[in-house]
C-alpha cells in the first residue's frame, strides 16, 4: 500500500512567521533562514493510520508541524555561531513521521562530512546545502522531545559539516565542522586564518604528517596568496623559529622547502636548514639548491633582510633589494605544528614568491 503524503514542503509562509515571532537568541545561536522541509509517514506509522479507529481524527503532520514551529521559533536554531552571524547556508530536512509506539526518533546526515582531506580541498564560500533526514514522534508520549531531538540532530550536523555565515560586516565566512576543532588545536593553526583557509591548512599539515614529503596537489600552492593575505601582519618570533626550524634544537626534524616549477611543470622539494643568533637577531639559512645566505632581522619592516658584503659603504656580490640589489627580503610566518610559509618580499611589503616549509615527524 502506498505511503500516504503530508505536503511535501511546508509553506515558507509558516517558517517566516516563526521566525517573526521568534524570542531573542542567546549569543552565538542563529536560525537557519532558507529551509525546506519535504514530509512523509514512515511506514510504521501509515500502517497505523490505514487500522485506525474510524471514529479518531487522521494524523495531521503537517498541522502538527506548523503548530509546534509556532510554539518554538528557534526550533532551526543552531548555536557554536559567530555573534551576529547570518547562516548562508541552507537546510534541506526529510521529515519523517513515525509510530512513537513502536519506533524510535532518528537523524541521518545525508551530506558528505567536510572532514576528510578529498572534502576540505573542495570547499569554498558557496555554501553547500545541509541535507538531514529526521524521524520525529508526534504521537506519543515522547513526543514533547521533538524539539530537543531536532537540536541533537543540527549539533550532530554541525560536528560533520561546515557551514557559511554571512557577519555582520557583510563578509562571508566558512566555519569548519566542530569535529575538526581538536585536530585545529592539535596542529596549532595559526590564529589568524579564516575558517576556509584554516581548513585547507590543516588538510596540507595532515597530508605532511601522513606522506613525511611535499604536498602534491598544485592547489596547495595556489592557496597561498590568500593564506598570506591573512597571515602577514604574524609577527616573526626568532626564539620560535629557532626552536621549530633548527634541526639541533627541533628533535632532529628535517626542514624542506616546497615549491612548484611551472616552467618545468614539475614539484620540487629542496633540504632548508636554519640557525640563528637570537641575540644579534640574525639567521643562517642554508638550502641545498641555492646555498648559505645570512639574514639579519629588522624589527621595523618585521622582516629579514639579506646580510650580503659591504666595505666602506660599497656592495660586492649579491645585495638585498633594499641596498639596490635582487635578493629579496625573507618573512616566515608559521601556518600550523609542521607548515611555514616562506615569503620572499620586496620593497613595497608585497609578496613576490611564496613557498612552504614542512617540518618533518
Amino acid at each position: 500500500m502506498p505511503i500516504p503524503r503530508v505536503s511535501r514542503i511546508l509553506p515558507a509562509a509558516a517558517l517566516l512567521l516563526a521566525l517573526l515571532l521568534s524570542a531573542p537568541l542567546s549569543a552565538g545561536e542563529a536560525v537557519f533562514g532558507n529551509v525546506r522541509v519535504h514530509g512523509s509517514m514512515s511506514p510504521l506509522l501509515a500502517e497505523r493510520e490505514a487500522n485506525r479507529d474510524p471514529l479518531l481524527p487522521p494524523f495531521d503532520g503537517d498541522a502538527e508541524f506548523k503548530e509546534l514551529l509556532r510554539r518554538e521559533p528557534g526550533f532551526w536554531a543552531l548555536g557554536g555561531v559567530v555573534d551576529g552571524a547570518e547562516l548562508v547556508t541552507e537546510l534541506d530536512v526529510e521529515l519523517v513521521f513515525v509510530d512513537g509506539m513502536r519506533e524510535e526518533q532518528t537523524c541521518e546526515i545525508l551530506s558528505e562530512a567536510d572532514t576528510s582531506e578529498a572534502a576540505l580541498s573542495k570547499l569554498d564560500t558557496v555554501p553547500k546545502p545541509w541535507k538531514l533526514r529526521m524521524g520525529l514522534d508526534f504521537v506519543s508520549g515522547a513526543s514533547t522531545t521533538v524539539m530537543v531531538h531536532a537540536q541533537s540532530c543540527l549539533e550532530e550536523a554541525s560536528e560533520r559539516l561546515a557551514l557559511v555565515v554571512r557577519k555582520e560586516d557583510g563578509e562571508i565566512e566558512v566555519l569548519p565542522p566542530k569535529s575538526l576543532g581538536e585536530q585545529i588545536e592539535e596542529y596549532r593553526l595559526n590564529a589568524e586564518l579564516n575558517g576556509l583557509s584554516e581548513m585547507r591548512v590543516l588538510k596540507v599539515s595532515r597530508e605532511v604528517r601522513r606522506t613525511a614529503s611535499c604536498p602534491r596537489d598544485i592547489e596547495d600552492y595556489r592557496l597561498l596568496l590568500d593564506v598570506w593575505r591573512e597571515v602577514s601582519k604574524t609577527r616573526t618570533d626568532i626564539f620560535q623559529l629557532e626552536k621549530e626550524l633548527n634541526r639541533n634544537r627541533n628533535g632532529g626534524r628535517d626542514v624542506m622547502s616546497c615549491a612548484f616549477s611551472r616552467e618545468h611543470n614539475r614539484r620540487y622539494s629542496d633540504a632548508w636548514s636554519l640557525k640563528c643568533d637570537v641575540d644579534a637577531e640574525t639567521c643562517v639559512v642554508a638550502q641545498s639548491r641555492d646555498g648559505t645566505k645570512t639574514w639579519r632581522y629588522d624589527d621595523e619592516t618585521d622582516r629579514f633582510r639579506y646580510k650580503g658584503f659591504r666595505l666602506f659603504g660599497l656592495g660586492f656580490g649579491a645585495q638585498s633589494v633594499r641596498d639596490g640589489g635582487k635578493v629579496l627580503d625573507l618573512k616566515l610566518i608559521p601556518l600550523s605544528v609542521n607548515l611555514y610559509l616562506e615569503a620572499y618580499v620586496g620593497n613595497d611589503g608585497e609578496p613576490v614568491a611564496l613557498g612552504l616549509l614542512t617540518v618533518q615527524e
